[in-house]
C-alpha cells in the first residue's frame, strides 16, 4: 500500500509539471527523482522528456512506457501474482488521465510484451478481469477493460478455446456503451401498465436494474432516495428515476413493490433483457444515467458518480 501511494503522488507530480515553468532543469529534477522511486516491488516510473507540456501527453508517455522496465522473461517477477496485482493496479492510476487511443497502445504494447511469457501472459489475463470487471472490484472500469479484451482476442497464445470468453466478455462490455443510445425494453409498472424506455418522457433517467431481495440494492435505493438533490429533480420533472426488476421472479417484485419510493417509476421487465441479452447484468444493483434521448451518460455507475454528474448536468437555482 506505501509503494501505491508513492507511486500515485509520482503521476500526479508528473501532471503537475505540465504546462510552463520556471525553467526546465527544475522541471527534469522533479521528474527524474519521481523515476527513482521504486520502493516495496513497484516499478520505476519512465522519466518524462521536458518537452512534453501537456498533462495529457504526459500521462500516456508514462502509460505507454510503465512495463519497460519489466523483463517478462523474468519469471520470479512476472509469474508473481502479488507483484503482478500491485504494479498492474498502479498502471491503472493513470487511465483516467490517458485518452482512449493512448490507453489502448499502452495497453497492447503491455500485452505484447507479456507474450515473452505464457504464464505470465495468462496471469496478467486473469488479474485484468479481476480488477477491471469484477462485479466487487472498487476499480470495476468496463471502459479500460475493453483493449485488454480486444488483445486477448488477438493474440496467437491463445487457442480458440481460451478466446471464447475474451469474446463473449467483449461483447457484452460493448453493450450500451457511454455515448450510445441504450436498448429499448418494454416494462410493466406498478399499477399494471406496459410501458418502455424510449417511452419515457424526461430529460434524465436513471436506470437502475436491482434485486428486491439484493441487500446492496437497498443500500443503493436508500442512498439515492434519501438525496435532497435528486429528490428535488424528480420533483421538478427534470429526473425519472426508473427501477426495474429483470430477473423474471413477478410475484417477488408483486410483493415488494410497494417498498420501493414512491416517487420512483418501480418497474418489472417483460423478459427481453433476459431473452435478447439487451443489458448484461453481472451482478445487481447496476446503474446507467440516460439523457432525454436515452443516450448513456453513465454506465455501472455509484450513487456518487450519479449525485457528481447530476449536479454537473443540472443548473442549481
Amino acid at each position: 500500500m506505501c509503494g501505491r501511494i508513492i507511486l500515485l503522488s509520482g503521476v500526479l507530480l508528473i501532471l503537475a509539471c505540465s504546462g510552463n515553468s520556471r525553467g526546465n532543469h527544475s522541471e527534469k529534477t522533479v521528474v527524474s527523482a519521481v523515476a527513482a522511486v521504486d520502493t516495496a516491488g513497484d516499478l520505476p516510473l519512465p522519466e518524462v522528456p521536458a518537452g512534453l507540456q501537456a498533462a495529457e501527453e504526459r500521462a500516456a508517455y508514462v502509460a505507454e512506457h510503465f512495463w519497460d522496465a519489466m523483463d517478462f522473461a523474468d519469471t520470479l517477477r512476472g509469474r508473481n501474482r502479488g507483484f503482478m496485482e500491485q504494479n498492474f493496479a498502479n498502471f491503472l492510476t493513470l487511465f483516467p488521465h490517458v485518452p482512449e487511443t493512448a490507453r489502448a497502445a499502452a495497453v497492447s504494447k503491455l500485452m505484447r510484451r507479456a507474450e515473452a511469457d505464457t504464464a505470465a501472459y495468462r496471469l496478467l489475463a486473469e488479474i485484468a478481469e479481476k480488477y477491471l470487471y469484477d462485479p466487487n472490484s472498487p476499480m470495476r472500469n468496463e471502459e479500460f477493460f475493453i483493449p485488454f479484451l480486444q488483445e486477448l482476442g488477438r493474440t496467437s497464445l491463445l487457442d480458440e478455446f481460451e478466446k471464447t470468453r475474451p469474446a463473449f466478455l467483449l461483447r457484452a462490455v460493448m453493450k450500451n456503451r457511454p455515448g450510445m443510445r441504450a436498448a429499448d425494453f418494454t416494462y410493466i409498472v406498478r399499477d399494471g401498465r406496459r410501458c418502455s424506455l424510449y417511452g419515457t418522457q424526461a430529460p434524465l433517467v436513471l436506470l437502475i436494474f436491482y434485486d428486491p431481495d439484493c441487500e446492496n440494492c437497498k443500500e443503493v435505493t436508500a442512498a439515492l432516495s434519501g438525496n435532497g438533490f435528486l429528490n428535488r429533480l424528480i420533483a421538478d420533472g427534470q429526473l425519472t428515476v426508473l427501477a426495474v426488476y429483470a430477473d423474471g421472479n413477478r410475484a417477488a417484485w408483486e410483493r415488494t413493490k410497494a417498498d420501493m419510493p414512491a416517487d420512483w417509476t418501480v418497474a418489472f421487465d417483460t423478459g427481453r433483457i433476459g431473452t435478447e441479452e439487451l443489458y448484461v447484468l453481472p451482478a445487481t444493483p447496476v446503474i446507467y444515467l440516460l439523457d432525454g434521448n436515452k443516450r448513456v451518460l453513465l454506465k455501472d455507475a455509484s450513487p456518487q458518480q450519479v449525485f457528481e454528474a447530476l449536479t454537473a448536468l443540472v443548473a442549481v437555482p
